[in-house]
C-alpha cells in the first residue's frame, strides 16, 4: 500500500494540467478504498480524494460515481445516493447501470460487488454478467506474454471438467495488444470457454487489476469472494481457490 499511495501522490504532485491532476486524484482515491478493508480511516481520505476530483471538474461522472460509492462504504447513505442519482441518469453506460444497482441496494457498496459489464467474446458471443446471476464466475485476467498465466491454462480447464458449465461460468479477459496472437493462442489451446480481448484495458480497470494472472471468484450475487492476484510457486491456482469454490452453495 505504502508504495501505491507514495505514487498515487507523486503523480497529483507532478501533473501538468487539470485533467491529469482529476486522473491522479481519482487513482488515488480508488487505492485507498481498495486497501480499506483493515484501514477504515482510509475511506475519509478516499473520500477527500474524490471531493476534490469533483471540484475541479464538476462534469466528471467517474469523481461523482467513486463519491458516491465512498459515502456509501461510510453509511452516509443520504448524500451518496444523491450523487449516484446525478450518475444514474447521465448517459455513462455500465456507470449508469452500476449506479442505479446502487440505488436500489445500497449493500453492494459495502460488499465488494463485481462491477456489472457486458462484452463482446472472441467467440463473437455477448457476455454479460448479469446474464449470469445465479451461478459461480470465474473471471481469469492473462495474458499470453505472462509465462505462469499461460502455465495455468490446464489447471483452468480442470475447474470446468470438476464443475458443471450449468452452474460455474469461467470468462478469461486477455490484456494483449494484439488481437491475432491472443486467438491464436487460445485456438493452440482449445481455450473453449468465453475469451474477451481487453486491448483498451477497460475490464481490467474497471476491476483494479495490477497483476497478471488475476483471478476473481463471483458468486451468484455477484459478490466477488476471492481474489487471487499473481502466482504463488507453492500452491497451484486450483488450490488456491479450491476451499471458496467449496463453501459456494451455488455449486452444491
Amino acid at each position: 500500500m505504502s508504495d501505491a499511495d507514495s505514487n498515487a501522490k507523486k503523480a497529483i504532485s507532478t501533473a501538468r494540467d487539470a485533467q491529469e491532476r482529476v486522473g491522479a486524484r481519482l487513482r488515488a482515491g480508488i487505492v485507498l478504498m481498495a486497501f480499506s478493508g483493515d484501514y477504515p480511516k482510509r475511506l475519509p481520505a478516499a473520500e477527500a480524494e474524490f471531493r476534490q476530483a469533483l471540484a475541479e471538474a464538476p462534469d466528471d461522472v467517474q469523481a461523482r460515481y467513486q463519491l458516491g460509492i465512498v459515502l456509501l462504504r461510510q453509511k452516509k447513505d443520504e448524500e451518496g445516493l444523491k450523487h449516484l442519482a446525478v450518475v444514474a441518469a447521465a448517459p455513462a453506460g455500465d456507470l449508469s447501470t452500476n449506479a442505479r444497482l446502487l440505488i436500489a441496494n445500497p449493500r453492494r457498496a459495502r460488499e465488494w460487488f463485481a462491477p456489472q459489464f457486458e462484452a463482446t467474446t472472441l467467440q463473437g458471443e455477448t457476455v454479460s454478467l448479469a446474464a449470469l446471476a445465479g451461478k459461480v464466475v470465474v473471471l481469469d485476467f492473462w495474458a499470453t506474454w505472462c509465462p505462469p498465466c499461460r502455465a495455468s491454462v490446464p489447471e483452468l480447464k480442470g475447474l470446468l471438467k470438476k464443475y458443471s458449465r450449468e452452474k460455474l461460468v469461467l470468462i478469461s479477459i486477455s490484456a494483449d495488444k494484439d488481437e491475432d496472437t491472443c486467438r491464436k493462442f487460445v485456438a493452440e489451446k482449445n481455450m473453449d470457454w468465453p475469451q474477451i480481448f481487453d486491448a483498451d484495458h477497460v475490464l481490467i480497470d474497471r476491476f483494479n487489476v495490477n497483476a497478471f494472472p488475476t483471478y476473481l471468484v463471483v458468486d451468484g450475487e455477484g459478490v466477488v469472494k476471492k481474489k487471487i492476484a499473481g502466482m504463488d510457486p507453492q500452491q497451484s491456482v486450483a488450490a488456491r481457490i479450491k476451499d471458496t469454490l467449496q463453501g459456494m452453495k451455488e455449486l452444491n
